[in-house]
């Protein structure tokens, strides 16, 4: 089935067409993503309206807000309406869509709408394979701190501000651009974090990671002429990347020893301690000291994803003791690495790690935990998420829990996504070495007393993916 992106013309802009009288239409608007989009145009003064096929909390909220809510999609929810937006989760076959094509209502993808708001702003943008969410927050939550009126619009949920989306009438606007579905290259913010590439969404990119690459030097190439790309050269997809685009635009930060040669700036972090939930380092650029980093997040990729947000954000002129003085207050991101509770001695933790590379990052943090704490093992329930990924990186997957003491593996969350039997969970737990492993067959909710039983004092228990995995934590540790 075609997908709606690939019948949108998208060199049509925005702008062409909306004005503060315009009536939005969000399709899909209980998304995390379109959500955000709505909430910000509805705080901007717009109207807007929005149809989903379910209630949940992203829908109330925004009905709480003043926006129109419609539950299930029907032709007469967009017959009053100047503007669709929708995702790229959005089939050409909606009943709104169709309507809205018969009444030459101009459709626009939730990406040309994000880079509207954002040409508005100075604009700082975090895009990547891992990392983009946490990153981006991380930013928005400093700059909300130190700037009044910043805007924002992030994959998940700022736990201190109890929020991923906000409109502001100051300078800076804070953004997560999503490369799954290649509309990225809708976007050219002032500043650009690229905080890793390594081949995911393979039902997207077909041609494998080189397409991925592709992209992603395109999107440099569509730059404004003085913005920058502040960029991870940890990562051996973004060095590759190094090579194909304009030296004069990147700045570099790493917490390697990485020998880079022709850049403007480099920052660092040197003489990395990591501390069970905490960290510290210091701070390099040019090989010059410019001061300590402190984190109350754990793991190294943290590390990281902080140098990236004081890279792009001293280069908007930003203090660095400025932005170190709040980021230490930063306490990550809903779902990433999440602490949800105790239960029998054990801390519960959620996770959206998804992919074997995040997996590995969010299994090396929970050790540095271990460590810290002396004793106990790490118990990991993985809930792989798309088929199409699950099997396209199967080998990747086969590799990614060494060092977890106790592996379940739960059912494929589709996610959209035909079922498939050319991989299964069931010969995942009979192929994986090293580590114990069993399958838990199920809905996800009738599983929480089999993963009661096996919970030990001291243990770490993770539930990991980006499915409903994250009710699991929450079912354990309610009382």
């Amino acid at each position: 089935m075609p997908t709606l992106k690939s019948e949108l013309d998208m060199n049509k802009k925005l702008d062409e067409v909306i004005n503060k009288n315009s009536k939005l239409h969000f399709i899909a608007i209980g998304g995390i993503g379109v959500s955000a989009v709505a909430k910000i145009f509805l705080q901007a003064g717009y109207h807007v309206s929005g149809s989903d096929i379910k209630e949940n909390k992203n829908t109330v909220m925004l009905k709480e807000l003043g926006a129109e809510i419609f539950i299930g999609h029907k032709p007469q929810n967009v017959q009053s309406t100047d503007i669709i937006i929708a995702s790229s989760a959005i089939h050409p076959d909606n009943p709104e869509i169709i309507e809205a094509k018969k009444l030459n209502i101009p459709i626009f993808h939730r990406s040309q709408a994000l880079a509207y708001l954002m040409s508005k702003k100075t604009s700082i943008g975090a895009s990547g394979t891992h990392g983009k969410t946490t990153t981006s927050g991380m930013a928005a939550f400093v700059l909300n701190s130190l700037k009044e009126g910043t805007s924002f619009a992030i994959g998940g949920i700022i736990p201190e501000l109890k929020t991923n989306a906000k409109y502001g009438h100051g300078e800076f606007f804070v953004s997560e651009l999503d490369e799954s579905d290649g509309t990225i290259l809708m976007y050219s913010p002032d500043v650009t974090i690229v905080t890793n590439l390594e081949l995911d969404h393979v039902d997207f990119y077909t041609r494998g990671f080189e397409q991925l690459l592709e992209t992603f030097e395109k999107f440099s190439s569509n730059l404004k002429q003085n913005s920058k790309l502040v960029i991870n050269a940890d990562s051996e997809g973004n060095r590759k990347l190094l090579d194909r685009i304009d030296k004069n635009r990147v700045i570099i930060y790493t917490t390697k020893e990485n020998k880079l040669n022709g850049y403007e700036k480099i920052y660092s972090a040197q003489n990395i301690k990591l501390n069970g939930f905490s960290s510290s380092s210091e701070i390099y650029l040019n090989n010059n000291l410019i001061g300590k980093l402190n984190l109350n997040v754990p793991g190294e990729h943290n590390i990281a994803n902080a140098l990236g947000v004081i890279a792009s954000l001293m280069e908007k002129n930003i203090k660095f003791e400025d932005i170190t003085s709040n980021i230490i207050h930063f306490s990550g991101m809903g779902r990433r690495f999440e602490i949800i509770g105790d239960y029998n001695g054990a801390k519960i933790i959620d996770d959206y790690a998804h992919h074997p590379t995040e997996i590995k990052a969010t299994i090396k943090s929970a050790q540095s935990v271990l460590i810290s704490q002396g004793n106990g093992r790490l118990v990991v329930i993985f809930q792989p998420h798309r088929y199409s990924r699950f099997e396209g990186l199967w080998n990747e997957f086969l590799k990614a829990f060494d060092g977890v003491d106790k592996l379940c593996i739960c059912d494929v969350y589709a996610a959209g996504e035909e079922p498939s039997s050319k991989h299964t969970p069931e010969e995942f737990a009979k192929q994986i070495k090293n580590v114990p492993t069993t399958h838990l067959s199920g809905k996800i909710n009738d599983l929480t007393e089999d993963v009661k039983k096996m919970i030990q004092p001291q243990d770490i228990v993770i539930t990991m993916g980006a499915g409903d995995i994250t009710n699991l934590g929450r079912n354990i540790c309610q009382k």
